[in-house]
């Protein structure tokens, strides 16, 4: 029979530390902007030492890229869930919403502006990555549509998966861009209806 280790207290309170530098910093990052904002602000803001932060984190930059790793983690678990769909639009359709409503729901435009921000600045440069969940499911998506039948086959699936991609981040940016001003949930859904019926195959 397998037991449950118990957490200890230092295991606790490092947990509550380090989200603590994780949350204080994401906050300074969106009020005055990732290049300016320095370790010793963050580490002030939140009560704590230097040490401590290069305990949890090597720089910034992995702040960011811890965000991301969230991010990519609630992908895979929206992807179990609409892998059950029998049509692949229709999956994509429901990963593309999904991943809007996180956008505007949880993450907030705030957080967005920054990582555009530091993106566009070349401070971090995870959202190419290719390696990430995001490009394997979407990937994954459009082989099993051209496999059925469902989608185009004169554009191989690396292919279309970059432009989806692509689609997907300009309508960030664009939200981004316009301060919210369109509902990114709604109007993208319908946005990328049209990009989808782009991809299915001509009968």
């Amino acid at each position: 029979m397998r037991t449950t280790k118990k957490i200890t207290k230092r295991q606790l309170q490092a947990m509550e530390t380090r989200n603590k530098l994780f949350e204080t910093a994401k906050q300074l990052f969106m009020k005055h902007g990732f290049e300016t904002v320095t370790i010793d602000e963050i580490v002030e803001e939140a009560g704590t030492s230097k040490g401590a932060f290069y305990t949890h984190f090597k720089s910034k930059d992995q702040i960011l890229l811890e965000q991301f790793k969230e991010i990519d983690n609630y992908y895979l678990e929206i992807y179990k869930k609409i892998k059950r769909r029998r049509k692949a639009g229709n999956q994509l359709l429901a990963f593309v919403k999904a991943q809007h409503h996180y956008i505007a729901e949880v993450l907030g435009i705030d957080f967005i502006k920054t990582v555009y921000s530091s993106h566009i600045n070349n401070s971090i440069d995870y959202l190419n990555e290719v390696n990430r969940p995001l490009y394997a499911i979407v990937e994954e998506i459009i082989s099993k549509g051209q496999q059925k039948g469902e989608f185009r086959t004169d554009k191989d699936a690396a292919e279309m998966t970059m432009a989806i991609t692509r689609c997907m981040r300009g309508t960030i940016y664009d939200w981004c861009v316009r301060n919210g001003e369109f509902d990114i949930v709604q109007d993208g859904y319908s946005y990328f209806q049209l990009i989808i019926d782009s991809l299915k195959k001509n009968d």
